[in-house]
């Protein structure tokens, strides 16, 4: 049986297709180099180009600091914004909330038609111990006259 070797056109060694064998070199004068936009082909092999400072890098990172800057402006303003709705309307947050109001029904109106009059007094009694229990350690005063709001419904609903 005869060896062969199979040498690649890009110029590349590649190993004898026999079994076992080693890979053989090939032999020859390289290609010319070629450059490309990654690097320089060198007998087959792609080269990095040393790297060179870009001309064009310190106006994109002056571009992305201005637009980084922008961006912290608006989350800043909408940070701003919302503390505004918050504390305007604080109030709400306790008695009126509107997130607990969807297409004109009151969440604790469906709650007290669902429970009848005492389960929701056992809802309200629950209610009331929750925000007692927590309001050291989350809202504070907040969960106070959340606490108020809920005893006050237990209290009216022993007049259903």
């Amino acid at each position: 049986m005869t060896k062969r070797s199979v040498v690649p056109p890009s110029g590349c060694n590649a190993p004898d297709v026999g079994a076992g064998s080693k890979p053989e070199t090939a032999t020859g004068s390289p290609l010319p180099q070629e450059t490309s936009s990654t690097g320089v082909i060198d007998s087959g092999k792609v080269v990095m180009k040393p790297s060179q400072p870009s001309i064009g890098s310190e106006p994109q990172q002056m571009r992305h600091e201005a637009w980084m800057r922008k961006a912290k402006s608006a989350a800043d303003d909408l940070h701003e914004a919302l503390t505004r709705k918050m504390s305007s309307s604080s109030s709400d947050l306790v008695h009126k909330p509107s997130h607990y109001n969807q297409s004109g029904i009151e969440c604790i109106e469906a709650i007290r038609a669902a429970l009848g009059p005492e389960g929701f007094r056992a809802y309200c009694q629950g209610n009331a111990m929750k925000y007692l229990w927590r309001h050291q350690y989350k809202n504070g005063k907040q969960d106070i006259e959340k606490a108020q709001v809920y005893l006050n419904w237990l209290h009216e609903g022993y007049d259903d």
